[in-house]
């Protein structure tokens, strides 16, 4: 039997989101190049700093308390000097390097034949579409990060990124032009080259990256959110975890030392609202 008509129906067909997304196309006058510069930029920019926002809003208030009992490394406090001097670069990433990347994928897109048109994916297409690109995403980002490792590169490129042991929302672009290239927008931008991905599905795939990232470099691990506690480590240990789900680490046995941390029985999805670090302390050294 074919999976996909097999599956329910309202996940074969999406006559909303098509009706809602055919009105959008027709306000752009069926302009791909308009529409896809205008959805990109403004959706990275608004996702990406609207969870940076609510992070950094903890971090420099300490409010509402109920949310800063939630801080990963309570100890370590955010330096705004540090993060002011980080400023620059966090934006010549977004601005310089980002930017051209949108316009670079529109004529990327529409060599590949990708569609920005009324032929909307169904939710079962999206779906795997994201799936299959964070899958590509952790290969890439996995073996150009333990490049990154490498101390000629180290020295050179990714230093940067690693002065920060307790990272903060921002800092997740805060990272040499080059390795932003190559490990941010090059690996985010392969899955969806692959899969074909109608500009819907590679919006949604380009909210849910942004909303990972961000909070792998959030320091808090909040209800419902996925669990920052490996990226985090990393930043704490530097020569662990380096991929982004944790695959390649477990196939090539570079979480090992994660998993025998106490961080590791934390790394969960948090379904409630005792914070983790309380329902699960360290393990009592033997």
């Amino acid at each position: 039997m074919d999976v996909v008509t097999s599956l329910p129906a309202n996940l074969t067909r999406n006559n909303a989101l098509a009706s809602l997304w055919g009105q959008v196309y027709r306000y752009f006058d069926e302009d791909d190049f308009k529409l896809t510069i205008f959805a990109t930029i403004n959706i990275s920019f608004l996702t990406f700093w609207g969870m940076c926002g609510l992070f950094l809003l903890v971090d420099i208030t300490g409010s509402p308390s109920f949310l800063a009992r939630y801080k990963i490394q309570p100890a370590q406090k955010l330096d705004l000097k540090q993060l002011y001097h980080a400023m620059p670069i966090i934006m010549f990433n977004q601005i310089v390097v980002s930017i051209p990347s949108f316009f670079a994928w529109h004529y990327i897109a529409k060599w590949r034949g990708i569609s920005c048109g009324y032929d909307v994916p169904s939710l079962w297409e999206i779906i795997r579409d994201v799936a299959v690109c964070q899958l590509i995403q952790e290969i890439g980002f996995y073996y150009t990060h333990r490049l990154w490792h490498h101390p000629w590169f180290y020295k050179r490129i990714h230093k940067l990124h690693h002065e920060w042991t307790a990272p903060v929302g921002p800092v997740a672009v805060y990272l040499h032009p080059v390795e932003y290239f190559i490990s941010g927008i090059v690996t985010a931008q392969a899955g969806p080259f692959i899969m074909k991905s109608h500009l819907v599905t590679f919006l949604v795939w380009l909210v849910f990256a942004l909303v990972v990232t961000t909070t792998h470099h959030s320091g808090y691990h909040f209800p419902l959110l996925v669990s920052p506690e490996f990226h985090d480590y990393h930043h704490l240990k530097f020569n662990t975890c380096f991929g982004i789900i944790g695959l390649c680490d477990w196939l090539h046995g570079t979480d090992k030392q994660f998993r025998q941390s106490s961080v590791y029985d934390r790394h969960k999805v948090l379904f409630g609202l005792t914070p983790l670090s309380q329902s699960i302390p360290d393990r009592k050294k033997l």
